[in-house]
Protein backbone atom coordinates (compact mmCIF):
# COMPACT_ATOMS: atom_id res chain seq x y z
CA UNK A 1 0.00 0.00 0.00
CA UNK A 2 1.22 3.49 -0.88
CA UNK A 3 0.05 6.98 -0.01
CA UNK A 4 1.21 9.79 -2.26
CA UNK A 5 0.77 13.51 -1.51
CA UNK A 6 -2.55 12.77 0.21
CA UNK A 7 -4.49 15.46 2.07
CA UNK A 8 -6.48 13.77 4.83
CA UNK A 9 -9.83 15.07 6.08
CA UNK A 10 -13.56 15.25 5.46
CA UNK A 11 -14.09 18.75 4.03
CA UNK A 12 -10.92 20.55 5.11
CA UNK A 13 -7.44 19.05 5.14
CA UNK A 14 -6.23 18.05 8.60
CA UNK A 15 -2.72 17.17 7.43
CA UNK A 16 -0.87 15.74 4.45
CA UNK A 17 0.92 12.42 4.09
CA UNK A 18 3.68 13.08 1.59
CA UNK A 19 4.88 9.54 0.85
CA UNK A 20 4.15 6.43 2.85
CA UNK A 21 4.63 2.77 1.92
CA UNK A 22 3.31 -0.08 4.06
CA UNK A 23 4.73 -3.50 3.21
CA UNK A 24 3.66 -7.06 4.00
CA UNK A 25 5.22 -8.35 7.21
CA UNK A 26 5.04 -4.93 8.91
CA UNK A 27 3.06 -3.24 11.67
CA UNK A 28 2.50 0.48 11.21
CA UNK A 29 1.13 2.50 14.11
CA UNK A 30 -0.45 5.93 13.70
CA UNK A 31 0.27 8.10 16.76
CA UNK A 32 -0.97 11.54 17.72
CA UNK A 33 -3.09 13.48 20.16
CA UNK A 34 -6.87 13.18 20.30
CA UNK A 35 -8.60 14.84 17.36
CA UNK A 36 -5.53 15.03 15.14
CA UNK A 37 -7.04 12.77 12.45
CA UNK A 38 -5.69 9.29 13.24
CA UNK A 39 -9.02 7.54 12.69
CA UNK A 40 -9.70 9.60 9.58
CA UNK A 41 -6.39 8.48 8.10
CA UNK A 42 -7.09 4.86 9.03
CA UNK A 43 -10.47 4.99 7.25
CA UNK A 44 -8.84 6.63 4.23
CA UNK A 45 -6.19 3.91 4.03
CA UNK A 46 -8.91 1.25 4.27
CA UNK A 47 -10.83 2.85 1.40
CA UNK A 48 -13.86 4.10 3.34
CA UNK A 49 -12.89 7.71 2.68
CA UNK A 50 -11.12 9.33 -0.25
CA UNK A 51 -8.22 11.72 0.25
CA UNK A 52 -9.10 15.34 -0.51
CA UNK A 53 -6.05 15.45 -2.78
CA UNK A 54 -3.44 12.89 -3.73
CA UNK A 55 -3.98 9.16 -3.75
CA UNK A 56 -3.97 5.93 -1.77
CA UNK A 57 -2.81 2.99 -3.90
CA UNK A 58 -3.68 -0.52 -2.79
CA UNK A 59 -3.92 -3.82 -4.66
CA UNK A 60 -7.63 -4.31 -5.32
CA UNK A 61 -7.21 -8.06 -4.87
CA UNK A 62 -6.09 -7.64 -1.28
CA UNK A 63 -8.58 -8.65 1.38
CA UNK A 64 -8.95 -6.19 4.26
CA UNK A 65 -10.56 -6.24 7.69
CA UNK A 66 -11.37 -3.10 9.68
CA UNK A 67 -12.16 -2.86 13.39
CA UNK A 68 -13.29 0.50 14.70
CA UNK A 69 -12.71 1.86 18.19
CA UNK A 70 -16.33 1.29 19.23
CA UNK A 71 -17.33 -2.28 19.96
CA UNK A 72 -19.63 -3.89 17.45
CA UNK A 73 -22.80 -5.45 18.77
CA UNK A 74 -24.83 -8.33 17.38
CA UNK A 75 -27.26 -8.99 20.24
CA UNK A 76 -29.04 -11.74 18.35
CA UNK A 77 -25.84 -13.81 18.05
CA UNK A 78 -24.08 -15.94 20.59
CA UNK A 79 -20.31 -15.70 20.92
CA UNK A 80 -19.61 -18.96 19.10
CA UNK A 81 -21.92 -17.96 16.24
CA UNK A 82 -20.33 -14.53 15.92
CA UNK A 83 -16.85 -16.02 15.67
CA UNK A 84 -17.92 -18.41 12.91
CA UNK A 85 -18.83 -15.41 10.74
CA UNK A 86 -15.10 -15.14 10.06
CA UNK A 87 -15.45 -18.05 7.63
CA UNK A 88 -18.40 -16.69 5.63
CA UNK A 89 -16.19 -15.58 2.73
CA UNK A 90 -14.53 -19.02 2.64
CA UNK A 91 -17.69 -21.06 2.01
CA UNK A 92 -20.77 -20.96 -0.23
CA UNK A 93 -23.75 -19.38 1.52
CA UNK A 94 -25.77 -22.58 1.28
CA UNK A 95 -23.20 -24.78 3.03
CA UNK A 96 -22.72 -25.29 6.75
CA UNK A 97 -19.50 -24.55 8.58
CA UNK A 98 -17.04 -27.42 8.50
CA UNK A 99 -15.84 -29.40 11.50
CA UNK A 100 -12.37 -27.88 11.04
CA UNK A 101 -13.80 -24.36 11.11
CA UNK A 102 -15.76 -25.04 14.29
CA UNK A 103 -12.68 -26.61 15.87
CA UNK A 104 -10.62 -23.53 14.96
CA UNK A 105 -13.22 -21.30 16.64
CA UNK A 106 -13.17 -23.35 19.83
CA UNK A 107 -9.36 -23.27 19.88
CA UNK A 108 -9.35 -19.49 19.52
CA UNK A 109 -11.98 -19.03 22.22
CA UNK A 110 -9.89 -21.14 24.56
CA UNK A 111 -6.71 -19.25 23.72
CA UNK A 112 -8.46 -15.90 24.24
CA UNK A 113 -10.01 -17.09 27.53
CA UNK A 114 -13.53 -16.83 26.10
CA UNK A 115 -14.51 -20.50 25.80
CA UNK A 116 -16.72 -20.25 28.88
CA UNK A 117 -18.64 -17.48 27.06
CA UNK A 118 -19.27 -19.49 23.88
CA UNK A 119 -22.99 -19.86 24.59
CA UNK A 120 -23.48 -16.31 25.88
CA UNK A 121 -24.95 -13.57 23.75
CA UNK A 122 -22.46 -11.06 22.37
CA UNK A 123 -24.07 -8.14 24.21
CA UNK A 124 -23.48 -9.94 27.52
CA UNK A 125 -19.72 -9.60 27.14
CA UNK A 126 -17.68 -6.88 28.78
CA UNK A 127 -16.12 -4.27 26.49
CA UNK A 128 -12.74 -5.97 26.84
CA UNK A 129 -14.12 -9.42 26.07
CA UNK A 130 -15.97 -8.05 23.05
CA UNK A 131 -12.79 -6.40 21.83
CA UNK A 132 -10.95 -9.72 21.97
CA UNK A 133 -13.84 -11.50 20.24
CA UNK A 134 -13.87 -9.18 17.21
CA UNK A 135 -10.10 -9.17 16.91
CA UNK A 136 -10.11 -12.97 16.99
CA UNK A 137 -12.81 -13.00 14.32
CA UNK A 138 -10.72 -10.65 12.15
CA UNK A 139 -7.63 -12.84 12.44
CA UNK A 140 -9.62 -16.00 11.65
CA UNK A 141 -10.90 -14.35 8.47
CA UNK A 142 -7.21 -14.07 7.44
CA UNK A 143 -7.18 -10.72 5.60
CA UNK A 144 -4.11 -9.39 3.83
CA UNK A 145 -4.31 -6.06 5.69
CA UNK A 146 -5.87 -5.55 9.11
CA UNK A 147 -6.86 -2.02 10.16
CA UNK A 148 -7.37 -1.50 13.89
CA UNK A 149 -8.57 1.64 15.68
CA UNK A 150 -7.51 1.45 19.35
CA UNK A 151 -7.59 -2.39 19.46
CA UNK A 152 -6.62 -2.59 23.15
CA UNK A 153 -8.49 0.43 24.49
CA UNK A 154 -10.59 -1.64 26.92
CA UNK A 155 -7.91 -4.16 27.88
CA UNK A 156 -5.70 -4.43 30.94
CA UNK A 157 -1.92 -4.78 30.72
CA UNK A 158 -1.93 -8.58 30.54
CA UNK A 159 -4.48 -8.74 27.73
CA UNK A 160 -2.83 -5.82 25.92
CA UNK A 161 0.46 -7.72 25.87
CA UNK A 162 -1.36 -10.86 24.68
CA UNK A 163 -3.02 -9.02 21.78
CA UNK A 164 0.15 -7.29 20.61
CA UNK A 165 2.06 -10.58 20.72
CA UNK A 166 -0.69 -12.27 18.68
CA UNK A 167 -0.60 -9.49 16.10
CA UNK A 168 3.19 -9.59 15.85
CA UNK A 169 3.22 -13.37 15.44
CA UNK A 170 0.48 -13.24 12.79
CA UNK A 171 2.23 -10.52 10.79
CA UNK A 172 5.59 -12.30 10.83
CA UNK A 173 4.43 -15.86 10.19
CA UNK A 174 1.72 -15.08 7.62
CA UNK A 175 3.46 -12.09 5.95
CA UNK A 176 0.45 -9.87 6.67
CA UNK A 177 0.12 -6.14 7.31
CA UNK A 178 -1.37 -4.38 10.34
CA UNK A 179 -2.12 -0.66 10.47
CA UNK A 180 -3.39 0.58 13.81
CA UNK A 181 -3.94 3.56 16.05
CA UNK A 182 -3.20 3.46 19.76
CA UNK A 183 -2.38 5.61 22.77
CA UNK A 184 -0.43 2.78 24.48
CA UNK A 185 2.94 4.09 23.37
CA UNK A 186 5.09 1.73 25.43
CA UNK A 187 3.54 -1.34 23.81
CA UNK A 188 3.48 0.23 20.37
CA UNK A 189 7.20 0.85 20.39
CA UNK A 190 7.93 -2.72 21.39
CA UNK A 191 5.78 -4.37 18.73
CA UNK A 192 5.50 -1.96 15.79
CA UNK A 193 7.96 -1.67 12.93
CA UNK A 194 7.17 1.90 11.92
CA UNK A 195 5.42 4.93 13.39
CA UNK A 196 3.50 7.64 11.57
CA UNK A 197 3.43 10.58 13.99
CA UNK A 198 0.80 13.26 13.44
CA UNK A 199 1.63 16.53 15.17
CA UNK A 200 0.85 20.18 14.47
CA UNK A 201 -1.10 19.32 11.29
CA UNK A 202 1.87 17.45 9.89
CA UNK A 203 2.78 13.78 9.56
CA UNK A 204 6.22 12.24 9.86
CA UNK A 205 7.34 8.62 9.58
CA UNK A 206 9.88 6.95 11.87
CA UNK A 207 11.18 3.44 12.38
CA UNK A 208 10.78 2.40 16.01
CA UNK A 209 14.56 2.42 16.50
CA UNK A 210 15.02 5.89 14.97
CA UNK A 211 17.31 7.96 17.26
CA UNK A 212 15.06 11.05 17.05
CA UNK A 213 11.79 9.29 17.83
CA UNK A 214 11.86 9.75 21.61
CA UNK A 215 12.63 13.46 21.20
CA UNK A 216 9.71 13.85 18.81
CA UNK A 217 7.38 12.05 21.23
CA UNK A 218 8.45 14.39 24.01
CA UNK A 219 7.57 17.35 21.80
CA UNK A 220 4.24 15.87 20.73
CA UNK A 221 2.87 14.56 24.01
CA UNK A 222 2.59 16.07 27.46
CA UNK A 223 5.19 14.11 29.32
CA UNK A 224 8.77 12.97 29.49
CA UNK A 225 9.77 9.71 27.80
CA UNK A 226 12.95 7.82 28.55
CA UNK A 227 14.23 4.99 26.39
CA UNK A 228 15.08 1.73 28.18
CA UNK A 229 16.81 -0.77 25.88
CA UNK A 230 16.01 -4.48 25.81
CA UNK A 231 17.78 -5.30 22.55
CA UNK A 232 16.96 -4.51 18.95
CA UNK A 233 13.52 -2.95 18.54
CA UNK A 234 12.63 -3.97 22.08
CA UNK A 235 12.29 -1.08 24.45
CA UNK A 236 9.69 0.52 26.60
CA UNK A 237 9.06 4.13 27.46
CA UNK A 238 8.58 5.24 31.02
CA UNK A 239 6.11 8.09 31.38
CA UNK A 240 6.39 10.85 33.95
CA UNK A 241 4.05 13.79 34.26
CA UNK A 242 5.67 17.19 33.87
CA UNK A 243 3.67 18.60 36.78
Amino acid sequence: MEIKHAHIGYTDSLFMVENLTVKPGEILCILGNNGCGKSTLLQTMAGFLSPLKGMVVRDTHQQIAFLGSKSQSHPQLKVGQALLLAFNKHKPWYKSYSADQMTACDALLKEYNLLHKKGAYVNELSDGQMQKLWLGQALLSNPDILFLDEPTGHLDATNTAFIFMKLKHWVETENKTVVLTSHKIDWILQFSDNILLIDDNKSEQFSTDHPELVTRLNNCFSGSYHKVDFGKNQYQLQFKNKN
